[in-house]
């Protein structure tokens, strides 16, 4: 790494997107907001560009050194012109049954955005990213089978078999979020599915059974309430059946 170069991180999530920059010495400065869901299909990753330099300023950090950065994103991931571009459901309100997000969006071009303003961009499902980063500095350190799983604003799982971290097509190995549970429960997926892991379970959805936002229903959970209780342990059973699938 060069005198005084800087290098970005990011990490792209349904509800938030965090970024971090860094120097030789370790972390500099760190910013978080809501994740962009409205205006034209780049404005995820130009909020992206937007939070590094909100990040190099706040460090009083040089913005021209930051050339490299990595990111960690909600898949799935499909190809657009070559570059890959996030199809997320929970984003994208130009997926079927997107109705609570204020956009048309089917795809959106975060590499190829992120491309006209940095040299190397490296982009992972940010279950992967996560499997990464526990193989590397946590919890499974020399770990040659295992699995990350997240659940979260969605759903997903990161991979490694044999001391290799599986990638697939465009990354999105392993992104089991979208695998068909239950074709007798009337639940829509935003990406089309009925019955899928994420129509069943993600937090972006899962309140709704009761009225409620998804945080309220598992403080209701705790505190003894019975139909919450009810939902909540229904949902780590789906949970537990997408781990053992």
């Amino acid at each position: 790494m060069e005198e005084g170069a800087l290098l970005g991180a990011v990490d792209i999530g349904g509800t938030k997107v965090a970024v971090s920059v860094a120097g030789r010495a370790g972390p500099l400065a760190r910013v978080t907001e809501p994740t962009v869901k409205e205006g034209a299909e780049r404005a995820l990753p130009d909020q992206v560009i937007r939070l590094l330099g909100q990040a190099c300023a706040q460090a009083g950090a040089d913005a021209a050194q930051l050339r490299t950065i990595g990111v960690a994103s909600c898949g799935p991931f499909i190809r657009k012109a070559g570059y890959l571009a996030v199809s997320t459901p929970n984003i994208c309100g130009g997926l079927a049954n997107a109705t609570d997000l204020p956009n048309d969006w089917v795809a959106i071009p975060l590499e190829a955005v992120l491309r006209e303003r940095f040299e190397r961009v490296e982009i992972e499902n940010d279950g992967v990213a996560a499997l990464v980063a526990e193989r590397t500095f946590g919890a499974a350190v020399g770990e040659p089978d295992c699995v990350y799983a997240t659940w979260s604003t969605g759903v997903g799982f990161g991979l490694c078999v044999n001391g290799r971290i599986l990638r697939g097509k465009h990354g999105n190995a392993g992104h089991g979020g979208h695998m068909l549970m239950s074709e007798a429960r009337d639940v829509w997926c935003g990406c089309g599915n009925r019955g899928d892991l994420e129509a069943l379970i993600a937090g972006r959805s899962l309140g709704e059974q009761l009225g409620m936002s998804t945080p309220a229903l598992f403080a209701a959970a705790r505190n003894g309430d019975r139909r919450a209780l009810e939902v909540a342990e229904d949902a780590a059973r789906w949970f537990g059946r997408g781990l053992y699938n």
